[in-house]
């Protein structure tokens, strides 16, 4: 029963102590070491194991006492045979350890403790993990004591200084450097740094207050070197800096330009807008008041004015669905609804919607279709880009009135080409005319938005195809559309 009470106050009430401060667990080994037999020595054993590694972990403090207790503990091994050897050695390297901890306890013991009483630690400096560095105690100055406030029991142990100064010395401070430095660290103090060399001297640490560090160069001539190599870098990238800043300034020189060339062009755009919109009104509007006022009176007049009326109308229909394609393609939201469709069912219609005007300027129109082409597309943007087409072959022809319209395979893809006599363009200018709001300069007047051709590639381009064109000054131009089959 005995052996079971010492057991549980050395497991279970390891760190409590008495009035006196002296560990209950004591007392409890030297109960179990007083009733050690053969036969219980083993357990025993284990208790004085853990006991032992609680003292050396500092759970269970050192007191004066401690001496003895280890005096007792190393008499009872002697006297008793174990057949855990290992534990045993485990024991004796605790006692080993033990006792250079109770040594120093012994040497600086009263002085720590007035030294903690008084309050005197919050004098000295404090490193990482809260230890405070005493760099000099009871008059041992080759000793560093670091010690730990903080924990329920004040924690610390010592440095030799000496040892440490050698693993200083021995750590590679040449690394990180940018230039090749030589660094030593000398006995004594002697400060040899000035404004005219490249030597600087230190004290190495307050804690080898004997010791210089001095740091130069081993190539003073690596500064004049690194002055010089830096000086072309900032050149070249002060020169790249300014050569940037021109480019900065000549892109918003022309952007600016840019923007005023778009302005004008939006302000032609309104002008030409008006003017085309103006002309079918006024036809219709002349037309439509002569109707209703009665002053046609033949069935064949009255006929003739309704179709000029609705052929006006379907050009003013052209135009503006011209201005409201090219609004959705500044917004990036065109609609397109696919479906398989005969080509030439939608050249035919294009072409019939303009039979009007080819018969009222006199143009001869000579179309080869071929009846069996089909292709997915947008039969109603499609009629609206050959419309396009025709609307400009017409404008753009005027002392030779003639057009052809063309459809054929060729080879992996579809043809469709509208071809005119009319005044022509210059090569230069061909790359331009698909552009918004452009136009080219003509000696004739010829009044248009700028918008026809964009909405033609727009919508050749949105259907996966391409749009070409050929021309020359008095022969004509000729517009090439391709489409996959």
């Amino acid at each position: 029963g005995a052996l079971f009470h010492y057991n549980s106050i050395i497991l279970n009430y390891f760190s409590e102590t008495g009035g006196s401060g002296v560990p209950y667990v004591y007392y409890a080994i030297l109960q179990l070491l007083k009733i050690s037999n053969h036969d219980n020595c083993e357990k025993i054993l284990s208790a004085v194991e853990f006991c032992l590694e609680k003292m050396e972990l500092g759970s269970i403090p050192l007191t004066f006492n401690t001496e003895e207790l280890l005096l007792l503990i190393e008499k009872w091994l002697q006297e008793n045979t174990f057949t855990n050897l290992g534990k045993s050695s485990h024991i004796e390297n605790l006692k080993t350890s033990l006792t250079q901890q109770f040594q120093f306890v012994t040497e600086y013991g009263n002085g720590l403790s007035d030294l903690m009483k008084k309050g005197g630690l919050n004098n000295y400096q404090t490193i990482g993990n809260d230890f405070k560095v005493i760099n000099s105690f009871s008059g041992n100055r080759q000793k560093l004591l670091l010690i730990n406030p903080n924990f329920k029991n004040h924690a610390g142990f010592l440095i030799d200084r000496e040892k440490l100064f050698n693993t200083i010395v021995k750590s590679d401070l040449q690394s990180g450097f940018e230039f090749d430095y030589k660094i030593e660290i000398l006995t004594g103090y002697n400060s040899n740094t000035s404004e005219h060399n490249l030597i600087y001297s230190s004290p190495l640490n307050p804690y080898f207050p004997g010791n210089l560090l001095q740091i130069k160069l081993k190539d003073e001539n690596l500064i004049k070197n690194f002055i010089e190599r830096r000086s072309w870098i900032y050149g070249i990238a002060t020169v790249l800096l300014l050569v940037a800043m021109f480019l900065g300034i000549a892109l918003i020189i022309r952007d600016n330009a840019r923007e005023k060339h778009l302005a004008r062009l939006r302000s032609d755009f309104i002008s030409n807008v008006t003017h085309e919109l103006k002309t079918p009104l006024t036809s219709v509007y002349m037309f439509a008041e002569s109707l209703l006022l009665g002053r046609v009176k033949s069935d064949s007049e009255r006929k003739e004015y309704l179709s000029i009326i609705l052929k006006e109308s379907e050009r003013l229909k052209r135009m503006i669905n011209n201005i409201l394609e090219f609004s959705k393609m500044e917004k990036g939201k065109p609609e397109y609804h696919f479906i398989n469709s005969n080509l030439s069912s939608i050249l035919k219609a294009a072409i019939h919607e303009m039979d009007y005007w080819f018969e009222k300027e006199k143009f001869d129109v000579v179309t080869e279709l071929d009846e069996n082409i089909y292709a997915e597309v947008d039969s109603e943007k499609m009629q609206q880009v050959i419309s396009n087409l025709l609307s400009n072959a017409l404008k753009y022809s005027i002392n030779t009135k003639k057009i052809f319209i063309r459809l054929f395979n060729n080879t992996n893809h579809i043809a469709i080409e509208i071809e005119d006599w009319g005044i022509g363009m210059q090569e230069d200018k061909l790359s331009q005319i698909f552009e918004e709001f452009y136009r080219i300069e003509q000696k004739e007047s010829i009044s248009g938005t700028g918008l026809g051709l964009t909405v033609v590639k727009e919508i050749v381009e949105a259907h996966k195809g391409k749009i070409s064109v050929t021309s020359e000054i008095g022969k004509g131009s000729k517009f090439l559309i391709t489409l996959n089959q």
